[in-house]
């Protein structure tokens, strides 16, 4: 086997030949670039940059614990040795799609056949995916993994980690540890795992739940999804239009509780969920679900929207737009101002639009349309005869029949004219047989 050594300094060395050659780079910052032969490049100290070539190679990025050493994918089976710096298996150049965990070594694509050899002194730090569609996995100690470009699944598994899904709709899962983790561009969706983490969705919709630990929830621009969970959590909305407030995980969350404290989930069901959005600065959600041992707490702003619990809520928009999910249970929606859209699900439910065009869905069961003057140009897409009801008790008339003579039907709709701009407009129904679902 030919061996190459270098100096002291930076040295660039390129294997000329498809011979087994060794090359160890010393000291400086190197870059060594293996042939056509089964090669063993040696960093050394300093900042390396290390690409086998083709052939069957190993790498050993080697170094100071200060050094950051980078090993580049190349053609060929491939064994990446950890070293006592920040050592990064970069698959970036990659022509398809990579499988590399470094937990349990699993490889497949354009990683198959490559190998991880690490310890608790001797680490494999960091991992980038890459321009397609990757599953990447960290080890049990700290890792920065980065997705590149493709809608890519990583994993951080133990130790405090920072992932980055850059481009592409990506999924990740921190795992144990205090972990960082931010989506960039696309729609991703990541879950925090244990511990304390700090989660940024980046550019488009993207959908955070920070599982257990007190968590940072950062939903950056697009509509996110914000997901209650346990811990006192900090909820941010940041950009968006609709950002969204999201209660419906918790039957999931305390279901898996109720494993290790029995009567977990029972004592949640017996209590109904109350949210009001602020219209400015920061809101305090604090419920006390029987004791202290049980109990929801968090922060939150810049949100615009609420999906409720499968129990009864009583959610209060802002002057945004909002828009409101009731689910299961008797809800109690109010969209106040704003042009809102209000969903109430299955239960007996009692929507208020509030100021503005609201657009209000019952849902199954019997529910109930309230309404007040000033209530703005509103629409009920799915009322039922014998079955809803709409409430215009706020309006003084005396009688079923004087509302129904402010109303005038058409070949698809009854609608109310209220005065002014005001006015209700009923799908499906004409004003024979909503007379009998008044409430004055």
């Amino acid at each position: 086997m030919a061996i190459i050594e270098g100096t002291d300094g930076n040295n660039t060395i390129l294997v000329p030949t498809s011979e087994n050659t060794t090359v160890y780079g010393r000291g400086g910052d190197d870059i060594l670039t293996g042939g056509g032969g089964n090669d063993y490049l040696y960093g050394g100290t300093g900042n390396d940059i290390l690409c086998g070539g083709a052939g069957n190679d190993n790498l050993y990025g080697q170094g100071a614990a200060t050094d950051i050493d980078i090993m580049l994918y190349s053609r060929g089976n491939d064994h990446f040795h950890g070293g006592a710096g920040w050592d990064v298996v970069d698959y970036s150049a990659a022509p398809r799609a990579v499988i590399a965990m470094f937990s349990g070594g699993r490889t497949g694509g354009a990683a198959k056949g490559d190998r991880f050899s690490f310890d608790v002194n001797l680490t494999l730090d960091g991992l980038v995916g890459s321009a397609f569609d990757d599953i990447l996995g960290g080890s049990v100690y700290d890792n920065i993994i980065r997705g590149g470009d493709g809608d890519d699944k990583i994993l951080g598994f133990a130790g405090d980690d920072k992932l980055n899904g850059e481009s592409g709709n990506d999924r990740m899962d921190g795992g144990d540890g205090v972990d960082r983790m931010t989506g960039g561009a696309g729609e991703d969706f990541m879950l925090g795992g244990k511990n304390r983490d700090f989660l940024n969705g980046g550019g488009d919709n993207d959908i955070l739940n920070g599982e257990r630990g007190n968590d940072l929830l950062r939903g950056g621009n697009g509509d996110d999804t914000l997901v209650v969970s346990e811990g006192r959590d900090v909820l941010d909305g940041e950009g968006g239009a609709h950002d969204l407030v999201d209660f419906s995980k918790l039957e999931d969350m305390f279901t898996a509780n109720e494993k290790a404290d029995p009567g977990y989930a029972a004592v949640l069901l017996t209590y109904r969920i109350g949210i009001a959005l602020p219209d400015s600065g920061t809101g305090n959600f604090l419920q006390y679900l029987g004791d202290r041992k049980h109990q929801l707490q968090f922060d939150y702003s810049n949100i615009e929207d609420v999906r409720g619990f499968q129990n009864d809520d009583y959610i209060q928009g802002n002057g945004l737009d909002n828009r409101l999910w009731g689910l299961e249970g008797n809800d109690e929606l109010f969209g106040h101002g704003g042009n809102d859209e209000l969903f109430g699900g299955n239960g007996r439910d009692v929507l208020h639009g509030g100021e503005g065009n609201d657009t209000l869905e019952g849902g199954a069961n019997r529910d109930r349309f309230r309404f007040e003057p000033g209530n703005g140009k509103d629409l009920i897409v799915d009322f039922t005869d014998d079955v809803d009801y709409l409430d215009l008790r706020a309006f003084g008339f005396q009688t079923a029949g004087d509302a129904i003579a402010q109303a005038s039907d058409t070949d698809d709709y009854v609608i109310f004219y209220l005065g002014g701009d005001n006015f209700i407009r009923v799908n499906g129904m004409f004003k024979s047989n909503i007379v009998d679902d008044i409430i004055v």
